[in-house]
């Protein structure tokens, strides 16, 4: 399998940027192309374009009727649009909201999956099958990311990014901070969605950039100290959060049947 290596970046502000790319296999590092411009147009949307496309992005996301959030649309063909879809595939966890970008009868889906200090995994699919994954590190200098892309259908990376750029503008609160003058740093972890990185995204990953077990048993072992810490300080805290913690499951889980069953409609 063939591995392809796209270094991207951003540059500009929450008025006009650039998303450039810079792939390994081709050209120095150094030798950065803009692929995306998103400007702010008169009435305060975001427009840009994707491969001879015009898409327009919407300050409120439009619901569609199979309980689906609209976030940009082509100009030209509202067919092909960025969507975001409610997956209840674990009963057990709190609905999570995939990134799907329809286009030209093919479906693009984008998760996400904070990995400590492996930094933010997002792994695509194309037509349910895994195409490419994103690297993201943890640090953010002025709100501007430069992460990794590593596919194995270099065609498509235009449209791949395209799919981040939707989840960076609409659903990152980083983004807000773009041109400002900050550095920021995160080390967060998460269990759930995992089952999105599949065996061949993790082998599209540079072993260094892949998930850790070792860090998984350490933030596993971490989490068991705060509980047991808690408990012997102030058990009352923990009987309260595990009681509406249970609560709030039971809840999460008929919740989900029913929109399940919405859904299949």
């Amino acid at each position: 399998m063939k591995i392809t290596q796209v270094s991207l970046k951003t540059q500009g502000d929450i008025k006009n940027f650039q998303i450039l790319k810079s792939i390994s296999a081709e050209s120095p590092i150094d030798n950065w192309e803009t692929i995306i411009e998103a400007t702010k147009n008169e009435k305060n949307n975001y427009e840009f374009e994707l491969s001879g496309q015009k898409f327009k992005v919407f300050n409120i996301p439009k619901i569609s009727p199979k309980n689906e959030k609209i976030y940009a649309q082509d100009i030209d063909d509202s067919k092909n649009q960025f969507i975001s879809k409610s997956s209840f595939n674990n009963l057990f966890l709190v609905n999570q909201w995939d990134l799907n970008f329809q286009n030209n009868e093919n479906l693009y889906s984008l998760s996400s999956v904070p990995s400590g200090t492996k930094g933010y995994i997002y792994p695509i699919k194309r037509n349910n099958e895994p195409v490419a994954v994103f690297c993201q590190s943890n640090v953010q200098i002025n709100g501007n990311f430069q992460i990794t892309l590593y596919t194995i259908d270099n065609q498509v990376v235009d449209e791949i990014v395209g799919l981040f750029l939707i989840n960076y503008v609409v659903l990152s609160p980083d983004f807000l901070n773009l041109g400002i003058l900050s550095a920021k740093k995160t080390w967060f972890y998460s269990f759930s969605g995992r089952k999105n990185l599949t065996k061949a995204h993790i082998d599209m990953l540079p072993i260094n950039n892949r998930p850790s077990k070792i860090e998984a048993i350490l933030w596993v072992i971490i989490g068991l100290l705060l509980i047991i810490v808690v408990t012997l300080v102030k058990p009352l805290i923990v009987i309260t959060i595990l009681s509406v913690w249970i609560i709030l499951v039971i809840i999460n889980i008929f919740k989900n049947i029913k929109n399940s069953k919405e859904t299949q409609v």
